[in-house]
């Protein structure tokens, strides 16, 4: 009798064990309870490239030329890029150049700041755009060599697809300059549309495994979007785009993390 009640109980534990492994690993289709987004790495060893490079461009006094290559998250005329070189503006004399997709070139600059050192950006940025599309439009895009370039995707890709993506125009910028240039990352805000569980994966991995093996830093806004005051709905004009408070956050979060120390 006792063996048997011992078989029992291993039986009873065993059932036990098995239902905790299911229902502890959420699945990447979960919606009705979907976990919480995974926020990118905090582990030591993990983390991306250093700033200081990045930060030490912003504390010279030569000229200085910047190329952001995104989404639709950065292609507003009055989005976080406009603001970030308002926000330069106040040590820089900053010209800011936005691209028009319609019109497939640049629209007419315009310039923030009269006192400081001179820096150019090129706003490439375009709805919709993959990370490795600019590789292929680099002759319009970059049209001066860029000691910056900044790379804000990651809504338009997988985890599987985005570090060959971005590989794919990394190395384009160099085989086009044939010369060192500093690279930044964005890690983009958090999404609330059906596939924000896979959006946050990408984050991750972008954070913990593609920036850290490429050498290039990040700016983590994903991370500022979830620990800000409220829900994130507040900070997001649809389920994916920021809204004016959003990009405000947005820009004040790459001016700290960019600023001379």
């Amino acid at each position: 009798m006792w063996a048997v009640l011992g078989v029992v109980v291993l039986a009873v534990v065993a059932i036990s064990l098995a239902a905790v492994a299911l229902t502890s690993t959420p699945t990447a289709n979960t919606s009705a309870q979907a976990p919480p987004e995974p926020l990118p790495g905090t582990e030591p060893e993990l983390e991306p490239a250093p700033l200081a490079p990045v930060r030490a461009l912003f504390g010279q006094s030569r000229p200085l030329t910047v190329s952001v290559l995104g989404d639709s998250t950065s292609d507003d005329d009055d989005g976080w890029v406009a603001m970030w070189a308002q926000e330069l503006a106040d040590t820089h004399t900053v010209t800011l150049h936005m691209w028009d997709a319609e019109d497939a070139g640049y629209d007419l600059p315009v310039t923030y700041g009269d006192a400081g050192p001179e820096v150019e950006i090129w706003n490439f940025s375009v709805p919709g755009a993959l990370p490795d599309d600019p590789a292929r439009r680099l002759g319009a895009a970059q049209p001066e060599q860029p000691d910056l370039v900044v790379y804000n995707f990651g809504h338009t890709s997988t985890p599987g697809d985005v570090g060959h993506e971005l590989d794919t125009t990394v190395r384009a910028v160099k085989q086009r300059w044939d010369g060192p240039s500093q690279s930044l990352l964005i890690l983009q805000n958090p999404a609330r549309h059906e596939s924000r569980i896979e959006q946050s994966e990408t984050v991750f991995y972008l954070r913990t495994f593609w920036a850290r093996d490429a050498g290039v830093p990040t700016v983590n806004v994903f991370a500022a979007f979830r620990y800000a005051p409220g829900p994130v709905r507040n900070l997001l004009e649809n389920d994916e785009q920021p809204n004016a408070r959003g990009s405000g956050l947005w820009s004040s979060v790459v001016t700290a993390a960019l600023r001379p120390q």
